[in-house]
């Protein structure tokens, strides 16, 4: 039987209750031992391995593109499972439709979380650490969403948060 070692550069594998989660930023290479059966690999371990993502159902295509970031921000919180992803997305499909460029034309809320001015740059300083440049950027979009459904539940999207 061959050993198999997974070299994983530029990213990390987090296992979590029946899922991975290949956070990637390089690709992966792989390396297979030498044994008595050695099998040579075809296809990369990121391709191989499931996600949360994959389990998620009755997404958007629009905002399934996010799902990988929250993920990660839920990750991040220590709050990943599935049903936190699930209406995570949800949320954001409901309040933005998944576009990061979304504005609310009649009030001040915008991007994917669709936060609204007077709570901006505090919800930013405590759970991204630094003041926003775009509330129209994905990620720090995310990442302060994520942090304020992980800390305060879903009450702040009184429409979209509701199941």
């Amino acid at each position: 039987m061959g050993i198999l070692f997974v070299l994983v550069i530029g990213a990390v594998i987090l296992r979590f209750s029946g899922f991975d989660l290949l956070v990637q930023e390089n690709p992966v290479e792989e390396v297979v031992a030498s044994s008595p059966t050695t099998t040579s690999l075809t296809e990369s371990a990121a391709t191989t391995l499931p996600t949360p993502c994959d389990r998620v159902e009755g997404v958007p295509e629009r905002t399934m593109r996010w799902c990988p970031l929250i993920a990660e921000a839920l990750a991040s919180w220590g709050a990943l499972d599935l049903d936190r992803l699930q209406h995570n997305l949800d949320i954001v499909d409901c309040e933005s439709r998944g576009d990061p460029n979304a504005k609310n034309p009649i009030s001040t809320a915008s991007g994917l979380y669709q936060h609204i001015t007077p709570f901006r740059d505090p919800r930013a300083l405590k759970y991204l650490g630094r003041p926003v440049v775009s509330w129209f950027d994905g990620p720090d979009n995310i990442i302060v969403g994520v942090g304020l459904y992980v800390d305060k539940g879903a009450s702040h999207w009184p429409n979209c948060g509701r199941r």
